[in-house]
């Protein structure tokens, strides 16, 4: 996919501007605002959707997809002819219909205060959009550094870690070492080990907090600039939980990666956000996109809590199922828009 930034000193004059030169089947892969009164859009066309896209559109076939394969910026931005209802109660509906927390939703609606509804609209569209701005992926990070996927149980961290040891080593070029932390779980170090194996990536096994620190240490003595810690998973809402993270992982400066599952219900989703945030968690990766019958519960994390996602999985296949976030189509998805 070839892709082209489009520059205005607003998004929607910027969406406009990609509208006219790739029609509305442009993908949008990023939006951001670098400075006061300068918004870029990168986008492109993409006729050929990888893996993760496809299974999402199968997945969810009522909303625009949410891993980048969209129809534009969210057509309460496209300004006249906007799909989105004006109507207040009913643009609170959708958003309830979505999952978004009535608080926040009617927070998010009434922020605006512009003359129309239509400016109503495109305010709820704009501001999940930046919200939605994605925290870095784990692989960026200049010299050495040691990243935990944390979280509660079953939301796939093994997978998800392996996933992003294969894109880190395969094609960042980051020398990876993998620690198997979860000695608790019935075959979760023999996971680890596959993983490792079918890689090619050296592996280190660690029962308790001193030795995390002594492997990582070895690792990095060999040369692994990106070490990977599998942690096991426990009930995310007691203190318990945290303080054993806090024991596995004080001798290290890891950086804690909350893996969550997109069909966690919305008020757990963020309560489990606000948890691991309040112990060190830097961002959220989100999983199992195709088990989700709604994108609102991710929403509200987003809106009520600091964390950012950094990367969205969908299915088991390794090293396929992962990709970063694309804004503009997790709104749509949101919002239940098609192109």
């Amino acid at each position: 996919m070839k892709l082209q930034t489009f520059r205005a000193p607003t998004m929607n004059e910027a969406m406009n501007a990609v509208v006219a030169a790739l029609g509305r089947d442009a993908v949008v892969v990023e939006a951001r605002e670098p400075r006061p009164g300068c918004c870029e859009i990168l986008a492109g066309i993409d006729f050929d959707p990888s893996p993760v896209q496809r299974a999402h559109v199968t997945a969810m076939p009522g909303a625009a997809m949410a891993l980048g394969v969209g129809h534009g910026a969210p057509a309460a931005l496209h300004g006249p002819g906007s799909t989105l209802d004006s109507d207040r109660d009913s643009l609170l509906a959708r958003l309830a219909a979505a999952g978004i927390d009535k608080n926040v939703a009617e927070a998010l609606v009434d922020a605006s205060g512009g003359p129309s509804e239509r400016d109503r609209a495109r305010h709820v569209a704009e501001s999940l959009q930046r919200a939605f701005s994605p925290a870095p992926a784990v692989w960026e990070r200049l010299g050495r550094a040691v990243a935990a996927f944390v979280g509660p149980t079953g939301v796939g961290k093994t997978t998800t870690l392996a996933k992003v040891a294969a894109e880190a080593s395969l094609l960042r070029g980051r020398r990876v070492g993998i620690v198997a932390a979860d000695t608790q779980r019935l075959g979760a170090v023999e996971q680890v080990r596959m993983y490792a194996d079918l890689l090619g990536l050296p592996w280190q096994i660690a029962r308790d907090g001193r030795e995390v620190t002594a492997a990582c240490e070895r690792l990095q003595a060999a040369g692994r600039d990106l070490v990977l810690i599998d942690t096991g998973g426990s009930n995310p809402f007691t203190e318990e939980t945290q303080h054993a993270l806090d024991r596995l992982l004080g001798g290290v400066r890891a950086e804690r990666h909350l893996c969550m599952s997109a069909s966690t219900s919305g008020g757990d989703m963020t309560a489990i956000a606000g948890l691991y945030g309040d112990h060190g968690a830097t961002s959220v990766i989100v999983t199992k996109l195709d088990e989700a019958r709604s994108y609102g519960a991710i929403a509200s994390l987003v809106l009520q809590t600091p964390l950012r996602i950094a990367h969205v999985t969908c299915g088991q296949n390794v090293p396929d199922d992962i990709e970063r976030p694309s804004p503009s189509a997790l709104v749509r998805a949101v919002l239940g828009l098609q192109g």
